[in-house]
């Protein structure tokens, strides 16, 4: 059946399988042939959820006339998490053929973690696999504080309750690979591919899946962590070895001098006065009265 005419600030509601699409217009309008290429679009959005009991796509294309540009933004609701989209372009069709594109790859991404989580739960129930838990949570404002002030060694001691549950998990990954697994003990601790696993989460903190419990996405890490080290060594171990001195200057009361420098070290990452540089973050020096471990 052609699709009626989506008239200047009038929404259109539609559904196709099982996905629902309701269109809002503003300040321009689209004809049923325009309408029908939109439908045709959502085919692959509407296969990923055509088992899902709820799948609401809402869509809002706006012309704004002293940008000559039509503004498009997408909203997926799903039965845990809302997906959200935008893009502009000069004609309407393009900007949300990519909005459409964006949430279908968004999705595949949601579902392919909830499968993992869902996966790891019923291992969990079969008792094949130990949970990473923390000794003491952490705060997830003071991580994020941490996160914004530029401060690896704050966003370390906030996570330091998950040290014995992950150290645990990362010596049984090690045992997938051979080559790694051989060099664990006498050149690579443990404690450094520990470091890396924090270094990465350090990175990642603020872009991480909001829904996930954050001791399963830290081992969510572990791998990615591990491939890196094998990838990038030397590399990596420079970082690691960086991270690890500061604290362990934090840990012995070491004083640095002005602009945050130890007067006694010699140290060539500095990206600014009174700035580290650690796992791609500028880091908050190492403070004249460190704070005590909780």
């Amino acid at each position: 059946m052609p699709a009626a005419a989506a008239r200047e600030n009038e929404p259109f509601s539609d559904q196709k399988y099982n996905l629902k699409l309701e269109l809002v217009t503003k300040n321009c309008s689209f004809g049923p042939g325009e309408l029908e290429q939109m439908e045709e679009d959502l085919d692959a959005l509407a296969k990923l959820t055509e088992k899902m009991p709820v799948s609401d796509l809402q869509v809002t294309i706006a012309w704004f006339e002293h940008s000559q540009e039509y503004h498009v933004k997408t909203s997926l609701i799903t039965p845990g998490k809302t997906l959200f989209t935008g893009e502009h372009d000069s004609v309407a069709h393009p900007a949300y053929q990519k909005c459409v594109r964006k949430l279908v790859q968004k999705l595949k991404a949601y579902k392919n973690r909830m499968e993992t989580q869902d996966n790891r739960r019923a291992r969990l129930a079969e008792g094949s696999v130990q949970e990473v838990t923390p000794d003491v949570p952490p705060e997830l404002d003071a991580l994020e504080r941490a996160i914004h002030a530029r401060d690896y060694l704050a966003f370390r001691q906030e996570m330091a309750g998950f040290d014995g549950s992950l150290r645990d998990r990362v010596g049984r990954w090690v045992q997938r690979y051979p080559d790694l697994n051989r060099e664990v003990g006498e050149n690579l601790p443990v404690a450094d591919i520990m470091e890396e696993v924090y270094l990465s989460a350090y990175d990642q903190f603020l872009e991480r899946p909001a829904e996930m419990r954050l001791g399963d996405w830290l081992e969510g890490l572990v791998d990615p962590s591990i491939r890196n080290l094998l990838r990038h060594p030397d590399e990596e171990a420079e970082e690691i070895s960086f991270a690890r001195t500061l604290r362990e200057m934090e840990a012995s009361d070491v004083h640095t001098g002005p602009g945050g420098q130890n007067p006694d070290a010699d140290d060539p990452t500095n990206a600014e006065p009174g700035h580290r540089h650690i796992g791609g973050k500028n880091v908050a020096p190492v403070p004249d009265a460190p704070a005590k471990p909780r």
